[in-house]
């Protein structure tokens, strides 16, 4: 599967960025050898990473976003809470990871429905009102060729 469309998920499913709450980028969906499906819904897994131009020696990040999107309960911040909605849609399999870097990644484990499902496009960005702004990914205005250079 190619950068940035990813297979078999909605929009709404796509995993965010702890740190900026952009869309993290896809960068490859991999069927699963039959020795490796540990169930129906482990056909393929699905790699998603943090963008590019956000990783500078450390993730660039929005103060408290990453525990409120974590958070159990919507919160009280007015400015996170329509991010902290959308983490509540993200696919059911994901799972995040942070590297040494403190950078985010998630994986997702598809059936064999969801991989030979449609390819999805990226969510909208959120509306978003922050004083200290992180820039929008590259790829997200460009598309996914950014990572192979201009």
């Amino acid at each position: 599967m190619g950068i940035w469309f990813a297979p078999g998920i909605k929009a709404n499913q796509w995993p965010l960025d702890p740190h900026t709450g952009y869309p993290l980028k896809h960068s490859f969906t991999l069927r699963l050898p039959e020795g490796y499906r540990t169930d129906e819904n482990a056909f393929a897994v699905s790699f998603f990473a943090i963008a590019v131009d956000h990783n500078d020696g450390g993730p660039e990040y929005i103060e408290g976003l990453e525990e409120a999107l974590f958070a159990e309960q919507s919160p009280d911040e007015p400015l996170f809470k329509p991010f902290w909605q959308a983490m509540q849609t993200v696919h059911p399999s994901c799972k995040f990871a942070a590297d040494t870097l403190d950078c985010y990644y998630a994986t997702l484990l598809l059936s064999e429905a969801e991989f030979y499902g449609e390819l999805c496009s990226p969510p909208t960005i959120i509306e978003r009102h922050f004083e200290d702004d992180v820039c929008v990914p590259e790829w997200l205005v460009e598309g996914g060729r950014v990572a192979f250079g201009k």
